[in-house]
């Protein structure tokens, strides 16, 4: 007995064979589910684990070395809790 389930059994079947077909679905579904869990997991652990690395490595910065600068302006008259 072969059952064509497209979309939703309600074809004019036989409430066995409507189950049967319902019931394929379903497990169709639950290992179709089962095996998306992998690609979640590692797709969840990649996010995690992707930050975390950035945080701590090495910093990538291309500034120049400059050194200390010297300053070169005027100091302030008067002090800041006077203002």
């Amino acid at each position: 007995m072969s059952l064509n389930c497209q979309a939703t059994c309600t074809q004019k079947f036989s409430t066995k064979e409507r189950l049967l077909c319902l019931l394929r679905t379903r497990l169709q579904n639950i290992v179709i589910a089962i095996g998306s869990i992998p690609q979640l997991m590692i797709r969840f652990i990649s996010n995690v684990i992707t930050p975390i690395t950035r945080i701590f490595s090495p910093t990538d910065d291309n500034y120049p070395s400059t050194g200390v600068q010297p300053f070169e302006g005027d100091p302030a008259d008067k002090k800041r809790s006077e203002i």
